[in-house]
């Protein structure tokens, strides 16, 4: 009975977080500077964005002042979108007015958008951006994607693949962030195919998903975080807090993946879910402080091949009633280097649970460790293994000192 009051309040919760992103978006603009847009190369100035755009050649630049209000559509031109602050508006924005989404990108070449708000849209598919035909969509200096909703995916941004030949991309660059946005699925970003990168110390945080994928939602594309890029903050009701993933993804550097959660009654994967797919962290790179209300409060990964390598780190993470408060896998996890699992918690299998697949396996190679972990139900501290193989390649291993302390048994390299 407790369980079922715990999980109708966080799926509240859940509720009025993607409510209250809704309301944010209708709210309008206030004292907002009027809409100035000028094309660098011909001079011409308008009080319009859709008719600097229509009037515009491929590779031309439109400096924006002020806020520029409903929806704007770029089919088939390659166009750098810049703002340019003034003393009435310092943060030249694109507003949807809580009616349309506000950029509408059909298009197989590049879009830039620079030092840019992105707010108050709404649509089916990327409530601030949808971008489809395969082109690429860049977000460079302090471009933020603000308090936009979808009802169906990309609450922030939507990108779907185009032809063989246009693969779609979506960039992130320097500091600019897609936050605070609300989706079914996708708070933040939802990618069809497409690959998302995140460089620089760019952001995707605080987003909603009622079902999947708070940060990201990424259907069978490739993910890519690099330097000093996060996911953090998102929620999701379902499965995947910070990023839901179907295809390829991979923390290089010292990026990170931090404080996401995943709340309903059977969360999945507070930082990341992955199913048949492949996660990489490399470098740095760490998931930590997440949580799930089930399984795996880092990381869960059904299906997937879950690599460590370097000095990656999965820490500090809580499977709050249930099990992996660091990992729970169903498929091959491999620990390389230095990497670690360390300080997280759940009932059973407080760093890594097994679950049950005979050909399931954990290896432990250089001098990886899983240490410090804690299973308040008393059993698999570090690991808990109910239906595979775990094999230590190195005497550097380190499982243990743990919480029960009991490690698995572990059989020699293969």
């Amino acid at each position: 009975m407790a369980r079922v009051g715990h999980r109708s309040f966080v799926s509240s919760l859940a509720v009025l977080a993607l409510l209250g992103a809704a309301l944010l978006a209708s709210v309008p603009p206030a004292s907002a500077a009027a809409c100035s847009v000028q094309n660098v190369r011909t001079g011409a100035i308008t009080d319009t964005l859709q008719v600097a755009v229509d009037a515009s050649e491929k590779g031309d630049t439109l400096l924006i002042q002020g806020t520029c209000i409903g929806r704007t559509a770029i089919r088939d031109k390659a166009l750098h979108l810049k703002g340019v602050p003034t003393t009435a508006q310092p943060t030249p924005t694109l507003d949807g007015d809580g009616a349309t989404s506000v950029l509408a990108i059909d298009s197989s070449r590049v879009v830039v958008l620079r030092n840019l708000t992105v707010t108050h849209g709404r649509g089916r598919y990327g409530g601030g951006i949808r971008v489809v035909g395969g082109g690429a969509l860049s977000l460079k200096g302090h471009t933020s994607v603000f308090g936009n909703t979808s009802g169906g995916s990309g609450g922030g941004i939507y990108i779907k693949k185009g032809s063989s030949a246009h693969s779609g991309t979506l960039t992130l660059n320097d500091s600019s962030s897609v936050t605070g946005n609300a989706a079914a699925f996708g708070g933040g970003i939802s990618s069809s195919h497409a690959d998302t990168t995140l460089n620089g110390s760019s952001s995707v945080s605080g987003n909603t998903a009622t079902f999947g994928g708070g940060g990201i939602d990424n259907g069978s594309g490739i993910v890519t975080l690099n330097g000093s890029s996060s996911v953090s903050g998102n929620t999701a009701g379902g499965r995947g807090g910070g990023i839901y993933n179907l295809g390829t993804l991979t923390l290089n550097g010292t990026s990170s993946v931090s404080e996401n959660a995943a709340t309903y009654g059977d969360g999945d994967g507070g930082g990341i879910f992955t199913y048949y797919g492949t996660l990489t962290l490399n470098g740095s790179s760490s998931v930590s402080e997440n949580a799930a209300t089930y399984r795996g409060g880092a990381i869960f990964s059904y299906g997937s091949t879950l690599t460590l390598n370097d000095s990656s780190a999965v820490t500090g993470n809580t499977a709050l009633t249930g099990v992996g408060g660091g990992i729970y896998t169903f498929g091959a996890l491999t620990l390389n280097g230095s990497s670690s699992v360390s300080g997280n918690t759940a009932e059973h299998g407080g760093g890594i649970y097994m679950g049950y697949n005979p050909r399931g396996a954990l290896t432990l190679n250089g001098s990886s460790s899983v240490t410090g972990n804690t299973a308040t139900k008393g059993f698999g501290g570090g690991i808990r293994n109910v239906g595979g193989s775990v094999y230590v390649c190195s005497d550097l291993v380190a499982i243990g000192p743990n919480d029960p302390d009991d490690p698995p048994e572990t059989l020699p390299c293969p």
